[in-house]
């Protein structure tokens, strides 16, 4: 599968949308999301992100080479607090401190359409959340 450029945050204008049905254009995309992911070294990567406004995103697992994905995914609740510099992908080569859970409860559909619930923690459950504010087109980074 291809792999994909890395879109700049400029350039995420619209929210992603719900995915309805899971067809071979999204395990396709979910393909080039996970294949992109390994070649840029992302432990989180979501649609938009390659230009694709699709609410999925792909996750790491801790412990191998393997991703699960995330699709249509959303935050329940989170736990404890952390502050985490984050990069600002504008170009600046600035970071800022972020706010972000510790840990999150996500619900979300896998790429056989059932509804699962997780807790993802640390570096997992930052990267959700960055990559979800990227699906719901969230850019609270400052110039």
């Amino acid at each position: 599968m291809p792999i994909r450029k890395i879109m700049p945050i400029q350039e995420y204008i619209k929210p992603a949308k719900e995915v309805v049905s899971i067809t071979p254009v999204e395990e396709s995309l979910i393909q080039d999301l996970i294949d992109t992911a390994r070649a840029e070294n992302e432990i989180c990567l979501s649609a938009p992100r390659i230009g694709s406004l699709k609410r999925i995103a792909v996750l790491k697992e801790s412990s191998d080479d393997s991703y699960v994905a995330l699709i249509n995914p959303r935050i329940l609740d989170g736990f404890g607090s952390a502050v985490v510099s984050e990069s600002c992908p504008k170009g600046s080569g600035k970071s800022k401190r972020s706010l972000r859970a510790r840990m999150v409860l996500v619900e979300y559909q896998t790429q056989k359409g059932e509804v699962s619930e997780r807790i993802f923690s640390d570096f997992a459950s930052y990267g959700i959340q960055i990559e979800l504010d990227m699906i719901n087109c969230h850019d609270e980074i400052e110039n």
